[in-house]
């Protein structure tokens, strides 16, 4: 069973999410009032929710943190808050197609599309890694993959430029 951590200053906001978590999905849900104890429940979670703006420590901080730790360095963070420009902006360009974000207040169904997203990422690496292929392999994988879909892929260098 999926691990959804909720970290969130504000007490109210933490309930709901855990409300609406626990009612539409079947992950386990665990929480978190600052970016101290979130850090140290992170490496049990598979998806972390994260608000930006809390005492202390703030949530893009607590994201540079859990980046530096083997254990939770592809753990999806999906950022909350009511100022998505704050996020743009303390962020690298290259750092920007990693980063999501939800706008506050965190409406149900892109709450769920974005959990159901990144779990999905999640699960697959995770079965990825325990087949322990070689790089080649997994590229190879992915082309695969990508010739199969009926989507349209963009591709992009690190700094935004298109490629392909």
């Amino acid at each position: 069973m999926a691990t959804i951590l909720i970290v969130d200053d504000a007490a109210d906001d933490r309930r709901m999410l855990e409300i609406l978590l626990r009612s539409y999905t079947s992950a386990n849900v665990l929480s978190a009032g600052n970016a101290k104890d979130g850090i140290a429940l992170a490496p049990k979670a598979d998806v972390i929710m994260m608000d930006v703006m809390m005492p202390g420590m703030d949530g893009i901080e607590a994201f540079e943190v859990l980046r530096q730790s083997p254990e939770t360095k592809n753990t999806p963070i999906i950022f909350m808050t009511a100022y998505p420009q704050s996020i743009l902006d303390r962020f690298s360009g290259q750092a920007l197609g990693s980063i999501d974000y939800l706008v506050k207040p965190v409406q149900k169904e892109p709450l769920l599309n974005r959990i159901s997203i990144h779990l999905g990422v999640h699960d697959a690496r995770q079965r990825l890694q325990a087949q322990k292929l070689s790089e080649r392999d997994q590229l190879t994988l992915l082309l695969a993959a990508l010739q199969q879909s009926a989507d349209g892929f963009t591709v992009t260098d690190r700094g935004g430029k298109w490629l392909m």
